[in-house]
């Protein structure tokens, strides 16, 4: 017991100790912006009594922090201008070059990578993430241009295939060089090797995510299979 209350009267004292440092650390904050005062004249002071330093919070208010969501809202919009930027700046130089629509030359790339280079209409329509009704017109403008041939399917009577002709490769032949140096100019020569690679991952992430829940239109061309 006489132990117990010994190691009381020591912790005792050494929080009255620590107690009294703490107070005369802010009497003398305290003093050194409104006059002398006492320890024992603390006691009795309000906020109000104190001096402006010492009621500011130390704390940073919420409204000068990052808010994450407008940032986010800037990444998405950001994202978007130089996507309509670019596409523009590809338009330009597919009509120019080529007399062709963006979406028409990205139906001749398709072909030109597909086997044989053969497609359906619903199958590129998938790929390009575009309405089969608007896809029917720019293939009719292809066919019409002979860059490529509609068939019926020999798989499925309720289907067409898509064929890319001589004339259509060598269209493309001939513009795509030029394309690649617009693309290049505009937006790889502005980015070093580590900066296109962490694009290009970085983009294929949310495009994977989009693709596996596609749009409502490109859900429909599923369907119809």
């Amino acid at each position: 017991m006489a132990t117990g209350s010994a190691n009381g009267r020591f912790a005792r004292k050494v929080f009255q100790e620590m107690t009294e440092r703490h107070t005369r650390r802010i009497a003398d904050r305290f003093n050194g912006t409104a006059g002398e005062v006492t320890a024992e004249q603390l006691i009795t002071l309000t906020p109000a009594d104190l001096p402006m330093p010492m009621r500011q919070s130390p704390i940073e208010p919420a409204a000068s922090m990052p808010d994450p969501a407008a940032e986010q809202m800037c990444a998405y919009s950001t994202l978007m201008e130089t996507s309509s930027l670019l596409q523009h700046a590809v338009e330009q130089q597919l009509r120019r070059d080529a007399g062709l629509t963006y979406i028409q030359f990205q139906i001749l790339a398709a072909l030109d990578t597909a086997p044989g280079g053969q497609m359906r209409p619903t199958d590129i329509a998938e790929r390009l993430v575009y309405s089969l009704s608007a896809m029917s017109y720019q293939n009719t403008q292809l066919v019409n241009a002979n860059l490529i041939t509609r068939t019926p399917s020999t798989e499925d009577q309720r289907s067409t295939t898509l064929t890319l002709t001589d004339k259509g490769k060598a269209l493309l032949k001939r513009v795509r060089p030029g394309h690649i140096e617009m693309v290049r100019r505009t937006l790889l020569d502005i980015l070093d090797g580590q900066e296109t690679a962490t694009l290009a991952s970085l983009l294929g992430r949310v495009r994977d995510q989009l693709r596996t829940a596609p749009p409502c239109g490109v859900r429909k061309l599923r369907q119809r299979r």
